[in-house]
């Protein structure tokens, strides 16, 4: 079985309690920056020989916000909630859009300050247009699209990355005409970038009735939140030459899997998808958990 992590990691005890001291002025950049590198090379171990493995994405502090430093006169205000969790995320508010090449979003949020080198082999998780247009004002789907790619255009540089699309409005709701079009203009442009892979990951919600659609966005994969959905329609209609991410490490319970139960469900999955094409990943934003909680969820799987 393989394994691949999206998303935020959660954050240790540690961080989270060095965070706080961080905003309240009783710690400087320098120790927080130390403490942040324990949690990324503890991180680092447990995907140890893994094709792709992700940084943790500790310097976001949502899936939205290090996007408002590559746009002019972007406000950062205003809570929404995250779906139907408890989680709230700020909208951006793009006062007025033209974008900046800023050095910080690719050398501090995606490399971590020189932890990382632009050549490794990572993942990145970004918020789809759909889901970046639910919490963003005065910006309109194509700009969105616009801003991404130019992101994705400096990625394609860098060569060796995956970068998986988050789109949880899949299934929450029928996407409008609009919303499908430059979806699919989107992904078009997508496929210009011969160096990346891209998947796109829904979760939370059921997305039977949205299969054909997603199938139509031309992605390298598609990932899918088993908790929520039914394996029997999704592996049937899967496309043979794609890669899936298997949604079974539960983000939203505390309890370990077990094994077993994984294991059956991946040979399922064997009958419908070659092995080459099968990636066992958390069902939605790991964040959702405490972080000693998800190390053990993974090092569960992990065990021979």
């Amino acid at each position: 079985m393989k394994l691949i992590l999206h998303g935020i990691y959660p954050r240790s005890e540690k961080l989270v309690e060095a965070s706080r001291d961080f905003d309240r002025k009783r710690i400087g950049e320098r120790k927080l920056k130390e403490i942040i590198a324990e949690d990324i090379k503890e991180l680092i171990k447990i995907q140890q020989k893994w094709d792709y493995i992700t940084n943790g994405q500790f310097y976001f502090q949502d899936l939205l916000r290090p996007f408002a430093e590559l746009s002019t006169s972007v406000e950062v205000n205003g809570l929404k909630r995250f779906y139907e969790t408890n989680f709230f995320i700020r909208k951006l508010n793009f006062k007025k859009f033209e974008f900046i090449k800023n050095k910080k979003f690719f050398e501090h949020y995606l490399l971590c300050d020189n932890l990382f080198k632009r050549e490794d082999n990572l993942v990145f998780t970004f918020p789809f247009i759909v889901f970046f247009s639910e919490f963003s004002e005065n910006i309109s789907l194509s700009k969105i699209g616009e801003l991404l790619l130019k992101v994705i255009e400096e990625l394609n540089s860098w060569k060796n990355k995956i970068i998986i699309f988050y789109e949880p409005t899949i299934g929450y709701r029928s996407l409008k005409e609009e919303e499908k079009e430059i979806s699919l203009w989107f992904c078009k442009k997508l496929k210009e970038f011969k160096n990346l892979k891209f998947f796109i990951h829904t979760f939370f919600f059921d997305v039977k009735s949205e299969l054909e659609f997603l199938f139509s966005l031309d992605f390298d994969g598609y990932g899918f939140d088993f908790y929520s959905n039914s394996s029997e329609h999704i592996l049937k209609e899967f496309p043979q030459n794609k890669t899936i991410l298997l949604g079974l490490i539960n983000t939203d319970s505390t309890l370990i899997e077990k094994r077993e139960i994984v294991v059956e469900f991946f040979e399922k999955t064997l009958k419908f998808i070659k092995n080459k094409n099968i990636y066992i990943c958390p069902s939605g934003p790991p964040e959702l958990l405490p972080r000693e909680v998800m190390d053990q969820k993974i090092k569960n799987l992990l065990k021979s």
